[in-house]
């Protein structure tokens, strides 16, 4: 979770961005759920079971009120022309509502776009001014292709996994309250066995995803060596074909080659399982409402009628395919956080060779330029010892 946080962190410059992104979502689930709502009238009108309503209330957002004027005026358009013409008033409501849900939708991933690119950007530029400020010494101790896959490969990964999940993050959370309000205006009882259940399915769903983070880790460090194999055959090439070596390292980077692939075959198959996992357990909760809300309009134990029972159905199906791409997000952050731990581990690295904060300026040459008693390691192995120089 603090890795997810880190990145997150990053989203500060473009606050605006991410805040239009939650407002339009917000608008959007509104007028989805107001699109699903239609399902009540509809089934009203079509088993002519339409309240007759002959009274218009002053005009209010409180949902009562809004039903109640809404069925007035398809009332008023069965009684003077016929239930098929207040069939087709529904409809063309239920198009306009899905229109501006999607635009909505369109306008909230309009507005992140900048900004998940930009958090990749600055990550990119944050690691490359590190590595221009590390000393000599840990080029020295690390693989050129490994440095180069966490620059390229590792932030790749990032873009890819953790915030093209963004939009979900910001999503789908929104969508699920918004749903789930209404389905507690529908049927309280019905919707605390649904938050009962659907937690079980997501603890089912995050014990599977475990380990998916540390075969993450490794599938990024292996991608390193095999980089590095590469990087090294090409500065090389030219010693290799002096020695006829060219066996000896196909064989070195076949075998780093196969140890990569089999780590990534593991974590695709393990990430392919949550779509797959979420569905069923969706399906598997849909059903136990059914049996449950079924049971409560058959013996009328409770305000929920028919139709109403219907809406509940096809709104809590909406949940479902959120609650989905929430899991399957979850795979991804997971991915993500992996490579930015390695990305992480060049941020962290600590600069031993700084600049003196008031250094002595010098303009011109005069003397000489003289070395005394100089020494220097390799870590323990002394390479210079006491050299005394005069330019």
């Amino acid at each position: 979770m603090k890795t997810f946080l880190k990145i997150v962190s990053y989203i500060k410059p473009y606050w605006v961005s991410a805040l239009l992104n939650i407002i339009f979502n917000i608008l959007s689930a509104f007028f989805a759920l107001f699109s699903f709502m239609m399902v009540i009238p509809f089934l009203h009108i079509l088993f002519n079971k339409q309240e007759k309503v002959t009274e218009l209330l002053p005009f209010s957002l409180k949902t009562d009120i809004l039903q109640h004027n809404f069925n007035y005026y398809l009332s008023h358009i069965i009684e003077n022309q016929t239930a098929g013409k207040a069939l087709l008033v529904v409809s063309i409501f239920v198009v306009i509502m899905a229109l501006f849900k999607t635009g909505f939708a369109f306008l909230a991933n309009y507005s992140v776009a900048s900004a998940r690119t930009g958090v990749v950007r600055d990550i990119r530029k944050r690691v490359y001014d590190k590595i221009l400020n590390l000393p000599m010494s840990y080029f020295s101790d690390s693989r050129k292709g490994d440095v180069m896959s966490r620059v390229g490969m590792d932030v790749n990964e990032i873009e890819t996994s953790v915030m093209s999940s963004l939009e979900m993050a910001f999503r789908d959370p929104i969508t699920i309250i918004i749903f789930l309000i209404s389905m507690f205006i529908l049927s309280y009882q019905m919707t605390l066995f649904a938050i009962v259940l659907l937690p079980v399915s997501g603890y089912i769903i995050g014990r599977i995803g475990k380990n998916l983070r540390k075969q993450s880790l490794r599938t990024q460090q292996q991608l390193g060596i095999l980089m590095s194999v590469l990087e090294e055959t090409l500065s090389g090439i030219r010693v290799i074909k002096a020695f006829n070596a060219e066996k000896k390292v196909s064989h070195v980077f076949e075998k780093s080659n196969n140890t990569y692939t089999r780590i990534v075959k593991k974590v695709q198959r393990r990430r392919f399982l949550a779509s797959p996992m979420s569905e069923f357990l969706g399906t598997v909760v849909l059903m136990i409402l059914m049996y449950i809300g079924g049971k409560f309009v058959l013996n009328n134990t409770s305000e929920l009628t028919s139709e109403k029972f219907i809406a509940y159905l096809v709104i809590f199906s909406q949940i479902i395919t959120p609650a989905k791409a929430f899991s399957t997000g979850y795979y991804n952050i997971q991915k993500g956080m992996a490579a930015y731990d390695r990305i992480e581990n060049i941020l962290k690295e600590e600069i031993t060779i700084k600049d003196n904060p008031s250094p002595v300026r010098i303009n011109k040459f005069e003397t000489a330029i003289e070395y005394r008693n100089v020494y220097f390691t390799y870590d323990t192995e002394m390479v210079l010892k006491d050299i005394n120089l005069n330019i």
